[in-house]
């Protein structure tokens, strides 16, 4: 084992179960995300200037891995896609969304919310689908 292991050196020494110089550590909801503190959307908890410091200390001390979405190319269409209907609105300052999935006889809805100070997580299928 090295004295100093860079990020990588640490997370495959881990995945191989060989010792390491210390514990990874990974602040997931902290930058797990690659927040964007210059994102002015009112729901971007993060473009705060308080949250600037803990941002910092995340990207440079931490193991962090990001998280991303992957643009395929050429990808069939969301065969759910015909199904699912969207309905978003404001409400005492809050986002609130409604996703309703119709299939033959049956239902699924999914409501989520969004606050301008508390991050929240979103379901997948709150999500609108963007086009890569």
């Amino acid at each position: 084992m090295k004295t100093m292991m860079n990020r990588r050196e640490r997370l495959m020494a881990t995945l191989r179960g060989e010792p390491v110089d210390r514990p990874a550590v990974c602040f997931y909801e902290i930058n797990g995300h690659d927040e964007n503190p210059l994102n002015n959307d009112p729901f971007n908890i993060f473009s705060h200037p308080s949250w600037a410091p803990l941002l910092e200390l995340a990207r440079e001390k931490s193991d962090r891995i990001l998280m991303r979405g992957v643009p395929f190319r050429n990808a069939p269409p969301d065969p759910v896609a015909p199904l699912r209907t969207y309905e978003s609105h404001m409400e005492n300052g809050s986002e609130l969304t409604t996703v309703t999935i119709r299939a033959g006889s049956r239902v699924l809805t999914t409501r989520s919310r969004r606050d301008p100070d508390v991050t929240t997580p979103r379901h997948p299928y709150a999500l609108r689908p963007t086009v890569h």
